[in-house]
């Protein structure tokens, strides 16, 4: 079921290598994936995933002449639900911005799902300030 989905403008000035620092900072300092370390190439072109006991990480990329894609998917399963989370980094001729959203799978069925907590890359985006402001009243 979708939990939580949004599309958040972000600088001119985010790249794609700020962005994998922002996917590797997020995974590895959590104490829920059980992912000590990410070790990908930026420059490369092919899919990266990672496993733990609960948790799967990946990433893949795609790039043409309009539009590049940089994404992410962490997939969490505990004695509830499967969560998984997807970030997509999207950059096209005139605009930057990142795709979140958040997914979650009852294992039993129950009527209630679990309760959902803001993904953490959402507030590590706001935190440091990678999201353009944008004005209210012009």
């Amino acid at each position: 079921m979708l939990i939580l989905s949004t599309r958040l403008p972000l600088k001119d000035d985010f790249t794609k290598e700020k962005c994998l620092t922002l996917y590797t900072e997020w995974i590895t300092k959590s104490q829920h994936y059980g992912i000590s370390e990410i070790s990908y190439d930026i420059n490369s072109t092919e899919d990266f995933q990672i496993e733990s006991e609960n948790s799967k990480f990946y990433i893949k990329r795609y790039k043409d002449e309009t539009i590049e894609l940089f994404a992410c998917r962490v997939e969490q399963k505990d004695k509830e639900a499967i969560w998984s989370t997807d970030c997509v980094f999207l950059q096209d001729t005139n605009s930057k911005s990142m795709l979140i959203q958040l997914n979650c799978n009852s294992i039993n069925f129950k009527s209630k799902l679990p309760r959902a907590h803001k993904p953490y890359i959402i507030k590590k985006l706001w935190k440091v300030i990678f999201v353009k402001m944008m004005l209210i009243f012009q």
